[in-house]
């Protein structure tokens, strides 16, 4: 078999067919139309000699082509890099963090680490835990904290904390009538706290038709000040609970299972997401290479 040379449009182009699942994204991602995203995987399939793509409702890489995308990513986030050191840009740090914790002890150390007199330049990303997952799983990012849905073989997940679920309500709220009388707010089935949340109501037996679903924590905040009653993740309603705006409300026979947080890594995370989990936790100062233990859940790597 002739040897082939890949170029850095091929590595692309695999890395996007992995990760878009259909043909229209992968077009998008790489500034393409679809059509000539066709094009390309031909050109590409032609020079290799055997398919790299197979469409059977969705997009997917065939297994052949599968082996080569971890590769792709690593010289592709090889690459990025050696464009950073060449501009003249030092110890880049590229992280990131889940909007669902972007708030409380961690934006606090944020704030802390921004602060800091520092040479290290930060490039932090926000999104949903999948996104994050994804930059990270792409090489574009050296680590994340993501709300941990399912494990990815790829990745690697040192657990941080748990965060226990609670219902709340304003602290008006008195309903005489029965749980599943109550004016609930839920969340959409496309985010993992959703699914969670309804299975553990149906695990305790409780039918219930919500008056509204919603897809953001914030939005079920403003909406439950009006009477309703949503369930959250402590760490988004503590501050609001502590000064008397909301209270907890209690769901006899629920079982409301924790939401862990993780860090997520390709590899064993770097020596310095030590000294950055404890800052971001509120557990310390950010000091160069200082430690690799990962707070709470050092040992418990799945």
């Amino acid at each position: 078999m002739e040897h082939y040379r890949f170029t850095i449009r091929d590595l692309e182009l695999l890395v996007a067919l992995s990760q878009s699942g259909l043909v229209k994204r992968a077009a998008e991602r790489l500034n393409l139309t679809p059509s000539a995203l066709s094009h390309r995987v031909r050109e590409l399939e032609e020079r290799l000699g055997y398919p790299i793509s197979e469409n059977h409702g969705h997009l997917a890489l065939t297994p052949a082509a599968s082996r080569l995308v971890p590769r792709a990513q690593e010289i592709l986030a090889a690459l990025e890099q050696l464009g950073d050191e060449a501009s003249g840009i030092p110890d880049i740090r590229r992280v990131g963090i889940s909007s669902l914790l972007l708030r409380g002890a961690v934006l606090e150390g944020l704030t802390r680490l921004t602060a800091t007199p520092s040479t290290i330049r930060w490039n932090i990303v926000s999104g949903h835990s999948r996104a994050v997952e994804d930059e990270v799983e792409a090489g574009r990012l050296d680590v994340g904290l993501v709300r941990l849905e399912r494990r990815r073989p790829s990745l690697r997940y040192n657990w941080m904390a748990d965060d226990r679920l609670a219902a709340a309500a304003p602290a008006s709220f008195v309903h005489p009538g029965s749980v599943e009388e109550w004016p609930w707010v839920l969340f959409s089935h496309r985010m993992g706290h959703g699914q969670a949340v309804d299975q553990a109501l149906r695990d305790a037996g409780l039918v219930i038709v919500p008056r509204v679903r919603v897809d953001s924590f914030d939005l079920a905040l403003r909406l439950i000040r009006f009477g309703s009653v949503s369930v959250f993740p402590w760490s988004v309603i503590a501050d609001q609970v502590r000064s008397g705006n909301l209270q907890e409300v209690e769901v006899s026979g629920v079982v409301w299972p924790p939401r862990r947080t993780a860090l997520v890594s390709r590899r064993e995370p770097p020596v310095w997401a030590g000294a950055l989990i404890r800052v971001l936790f509120g557990q310390g100062d950010l000091r160069a290479d200082e430690g690799s233990g990962y707070g709470a859940g050092a040992n418990c790597k799945w």
